[in-house]
């Protein structure tokens, strides 16, 4: 019975990576998955003697972001969404210069995904009012998603150079703070861009299944690059389905009854996603 379940995880794990060579390439993808992955930064932040260097890192992000933000809501207060996301993403922009070049922290990792998402939504939404002020909704919470992970993952566990993530007395913890940064941003997509309490988008239906394709594929990276990886193989595989069938569902035209369809499709998956996501769970 236990080589039976050994060899079932191991079919598991290896049909993971048949799924991701089925799907079309995309732009966002990592190294791990594709060889176009854009090269971080090379410049580091200075810092005083005596100060943690990971911690003023991390605030001078967030000073930069909460700033961006402020000018952001000002903006929207006027009713000018369009300079609204565009400033959010310009904060993203100016947040990811001098950054680690090597081992980054995952703050440095979730703003360079937050200026792929901005770029995205405004390239596919821009001339729709209700998309922009959808896409600074969302970016407003993805803000808080890097304040989150700055403050809880990167603060307390990372050391910046050769070590990264060695900052833990117990590998566990760490590895438990990974998964859970992967729920927050399944969480977002769902919180964020449905109606509360139904699952109607706010704003168009393409805000929500672009927004959707590019976070189930980020969520699966991380969750795939943990310890736990073989823990939650369901998880990743369902992500990876969904993700699958979010690519080639936003690579051609499609009416919206279908669109509300899909937005049903993924709601589900990322609410089972998200529940299971917990040391309580497991698919074998």
């Amino acid at each position: 019975m236990k080589q039976k379940i050994i060899l079932i995880v191991i079919g598991t794990i290896l049909n993971l990576s048949s799924t991701f060579a089925q799907t079309a390439t995309q732009s966002y993808y990592y190294a791990q998955d594709v060889q176009n992955l854009q090269t971080p930064s090379e410049n580091q932040t200075t810092v005083m003697p005596g100060v943690n260097p990971i911690s003023a890192w991390c605030n001078d992000r967030l000073f930069i972001l909460k700033q961006a933000k402020m000018a952001a809501s000002n903006h929207v207060f006027r009713g000018d969404y369009i300079s609204a996301a565009n400033t959010l993403i310009q904060g993203l922009i100016q947040a990811q210069s001098g950054g680690y070049g090597y081992n980054p922290p995952m703050t440095q990792k979730l703003i360079s995904r937050g200026v792929t998402i901005g770029n995205k939504l405004k390239q596919e939404l821009s001339r729709d009012l209700n998309g922009m002020k959808g896409t600074t909704l969302l970016l407003e919470n993805y803000y808080n998603l890097i304040e989150y992970v700055a403050n809880y993952v990167d603060a307390p566990y990372y050391i910046p150079g050769h070590c990264g993530y060695c900052n833990h007395h117990n590998t566990a913890d760490f590895e438990n703070a990974l998964i859970e940064m992967a729920s927050e941003q399944l969480k977002l997509v769902n919180d964020a861009l449905l109606v509360p309490g139904t699952v109607i988008p706010m704003g168009p239906s393409n805000l929500f299944l672009n927004t959707a394709e590019m976070i189930t594929y980020f969520a699966s990276f991380d969750v795939r690059s943990s310890l736990f990886a073989n823990y939650y193989a369901c998880q990743i595989r369902e992500l990876d389905f969904l993700h699958s069938q979010l690519v080639a569902f936003n690579s051609t035209t499609q009416n919206e009854y279908s669109k509300q369809q899909m937005i049903y499709t993924s709601y589900h998956t990322l609410e089972s996603v998200v529940s299971s996501l917990s040391p309580q769970n497991r698919c074998y």
